[in-house]
């Protein structure tokens, strides 16, 4: 047993002499070039914000459009004209009201807008249980330090075993 722990260490020893190198360059390289896209991604990160708030800003003021023509309509009790793909007639001024862009083409690329819906937690006293989770790590953390008992949690030992290798004998 104590030799093959001995050649197992002596193995791992050659493999990281043989890959330290390698990795060392390999961060190097990548380090570089994280160096040098950084500003890239920065600026497009600040284009997709400014391209989002121009695109809410545009949907804002199409829907208000849409709603002044709506009541406009309702006022003069006729029907709001609808045009082909759902585009709306104002009836007092008879100009089309637009919607807002779903694509934008410019310079070869295209930008597509969807609603994405996302999720934000207010309140977590009000969240149904099945939408909860348990922070396992947490639970780790105190079973480790002598918790024995969590309601709904069942806590209990599992044998392991740790082998080391004998240290060598002075000569």
């Amino acid at each position: 047993m104590n030799q093959e722990l001995q050649a197992r260490k002596d193995i791992e020893a050659r493999r990281v002499t043989l890959t330290g190198p390698l990795n060392n360059s390999l961060s190097g390289i990548n380090a570089m070039f994280k160096e040098v896209s950084e500003p890239l991604t920065q600026a497009d990160m600040e284009l997709r914000t400014k391209v989002n708030v121009y695109q809410t800003h545009e949907r804002q003021r199409i829907e208000t459009e849409r709603r002044a023509a709506a009541e406009a309509a309702r006022a003069q009790d006729v029907a709001l004209p609808v045009l082909d793909h759902g585009a709306v007639v104002n009836v007092e001024t008879g100009e089309r009201v637009e919607s807002a862009p779903t694509s934008i083409r410019s310079f070869g690329a295209t930008a597509t807008f969807r609603d994405d819906w996302t999720f934000e937690v207010v309140d977590s006293r009000l969240v149904p249980p099945e939408y909860l989770m348990v922070d396992e790590k947490k639970v780790g953390r105190v079973v480790k330090a002598g918790i024995r008992e969590i309601p709904g949690i069942r806590i209990f030992q599992k044998m392991g075993i740790a082998v080391t290798a004998p240290k060598k004998e002075e000569e």
